[in-house]
């Protein structure tokens, strides 16, 4: 019996020595190395999907346990945003574990360039199955997550424009408007603004087009019809601007993008538009009278406009000629008054000119009278409030062997 206690003292004294040393060693655990990676998954119009990565290594020579794992995420404003809570463990002596979660991030505005994440955890040891000592630990980790506005990027515009016809209020306009949305997320185009203007920066017309919703790395054409002033042919080319703003909602937030672009289109030919496929009928009728002074001549440039605009006929000069053979020998020349011509509408321009006979008789070769008299109207057509213009020129020939006293001819061309 007294070996047996001996015995027993000396592994009580024993097991005192080690559990103090282990005690004194508790005191003296080592805070683990923690590092953090954050990375973006996904990113949808609620919220940012972040894959976060904690690795602890523990330097100490007795296992720890990880407990109360948590991420908090703040904006640089100190505005918390989300929490994050991931199961912790074991982790060995002298050994290293990674702790893994997937969760979502919603933000209320976008200062969330840089998260600010406090990783905060209870690192502690058991002793003989009941002796627990903890610490707790915490690191500040900053994230970039920049990425995310890589993505939000403005929307691609492609226009095609044509013109359709003229009216009385100007040129008729059609226009398409083709947009691409190159993000991750769904667009709402609300509507876009067209501007036209000349070369000159002189503004012609104004075109809305109405948008829709444009579904992610998806594309939409818009269609809008509108006028553009006269003056709008008067320059080299024409410039559109475009402008508009597309409204995006991604990770919780609501954004406009706005987005502007230019295209430049050649001024048509009024010619294509303003007859199509009508005929434009004019007449010359044609009066003379023989008087002392010599031959009284009445010219009328009889016109029918087509066209659904009103024209002007400006800078009208009637010629007189002498026809011999090939020869032409101008007689007489006079200017015509600006006539306008309403839409779907004849007139009738007269003027009165007086050939003296000398100049009908001997202003060409030796024969007293000529082959023929050629009546020759030119000028051009002009549409309200432009420079541009169509050139006109009628012929029309008279037998100088007819003339008489109150004779009426009438030439259609």
């Amino acid at each position: 019996m007294k070996y047996i206690k001996i015995i027993l003292i000396v592994l009580i004294i024993i097991n005192l020595i080690f559990s103090s040393i282990i005690f004194l060693n508790v005191q003296m655990i080592e805070s683990p190395e923690i590092t953090m990676n954050m990375d973006i998954l996904d990113v949808n119009s609620e919220e940012v999907i972040l894959g976060t990565n904690i690795e602890i290594s523990n330097p100490n020579i007795f296992d720890l346990i990880i407990s109360d794992l948590k991420v908090e995420s703040k904006t640089k404003n100190d505005e918390k945003i989300g929490e994050i809570l991931i199961q912790g463990g074991n982790i060995g002596s002298n050994g290293k574990k990674s702790f893994q979660s997937e969760d979502g991030l919603s933000f209320k505005n976008d200062d969330f360039k840089i998260l600010k994440n406090i990783v905060t955890a209870k690192a502690g040891i058991k002793i003989f199955g009941f002796i627990e000592k903890t610490i707790p630990l915490e690191i500040y980790v900053l994230t970039s997550i920049e990425e995310v506005f890589e993505d939000i990027r403005p929307p691609d515009i492609n226009i095609e424009a044509s013109f359709d016809k003229l009216t009385e209020d100007g040129v008729n306009f059609s226009t398409s408007v083709e947009v691409y949305n190159p993000t991750g997320f769904k667009f709402n185009i609300d509507n876009i603004l067209l501007t036209i203007k000349t070369d000159e920066e002189k503004e012609v017309g104004r075109i809305i087009v109405y948008g829709d919703y444009i579904d992610p790395k998806d594309s939409k054409t818009f269609n809008s019809k509108g006028t553009v002033f006269y003056e709008a042919l008067d320059g080299q080319k024409l410039i559109m601007d475009v402008e508009g703003v597309a409204g995006v909602r991604f990770a919780g937030i609501e954004k406009n993008i706005s987005f502007s672009t230019d295209a430049i289109f050649d001024i048509p030919d009024i010619k294509e538009f303003i007859f199509y496929d009508e005929t434009v009928d004019f007449g010359l009728p044609i009066q003379l009278k023989l008087t002392l002074r010599g031959i009284q001549t009445t010219v009328g440039f009889n016109i029918y406009n087509p066209s659904d605009i009103p024209l002007f006929a400006r800078n009208l000069n009637c010629s007189i000629y002498r026809v011999d053979n090939q020869k032409q020998t101008l007689i007489v020349k006079e200017k015509m008054e600006v006539c306008q011509i309403a839409p779907k509408q004849r007139i009738c321009v007269k003027t009165q000119i007086l050939i003296p006979y000398m100049k009908f008789l001997f202003s060409g070769s030796m024969k007293l009278l000529p082959d023929w008299v050629l009546l020759r109207i030119e000028g051009d057509f002009f549409i309200a409030d432009t420079r541009q213009s169509i050139p006109i020129s009628i012929n029309g020939y008279v037998d100088p062997h007819l003339i008489r006293n109150s004779e009426y001819l009438e030439f259609e061309d």
